[in-house]
């Protein structure tokens, strides 16, 4: 993945895309992927989160790439597109001298069983000292924390229905 150069600045131009299964119906996969608050607490490194309305929030978050390490200040916006199947998040920040600019895309649809099937697509452009690490260092720390936030979605959404069957469960004992 070579890094473009224009003018001064660096930039690397980054794809990912991946699947996986939530065990969780699809409008409550839904309703998490559209609150700000719960999808922000997902970020791998999350330092600090504001959310600002019931579409976008600001979020500070450590990032290590090689020798290129700091906070990234993020500004991201969830965009529901048709409700509960697609939609995505658009993300910009900035940290360390670098830049970078996101857009995913995620299509929602039942897996059974009260499973969803969660596919999601992602295009990058980093500037900065973080392309200069560029290619594969910065491709392979990339896509770890790309797929770090998607287990995080799942592991917050599959741990909240099991705490919710468990605690109504529990109450019932202690009674």
């Amino acid at each position: 993945m070579p890094a473009a150069t224009s003018g001064e600045e660096t930039a690397l131009h980054l794809h990912y895309d991946g699947e996986l299964t939530i065990a969780a119906p699809q409008e409550k996969v839904w309703e998490f992927i559209n609150d700000p608050a719960r999808v922000g607490r997902c970020l791998p490194d999350l330092q600090q989160l504001d959310t600002k309305d019931e579409r976008h929030f600001d979020a500070v978050v450590r990032i290590g790439v090689g020798p290129v390490r700091g906070r990234f200040r993020m500004e991201v916006e969830l965009q529901p597109e048709e409700a509960p199947r697609r939609g995505g998040l658009r993300l910009r920040g900035s940290g360390m001298g670098s830049g970078l600019q996101l857009q995913a895309r995620i299509e929602l649809e039942p897996a059974g069983d009260g499973t969803t099937r969660f596919r999601w697509e992602a295009e990058a452009d980093v500037s900065g000292p973080l392309a200069t690490v560029g290619g594969r260092l910065l491709d392979n720390q990339a896509r770890k924390v790309t797929e770090q936030l998607f287990a995080s979605i799942r592991a917050n959404l599959e741990n909240g229905a099991r705490t919710g069957a468990a605690g109504s469960s529990a109450a019932g004992e202690g009674a």
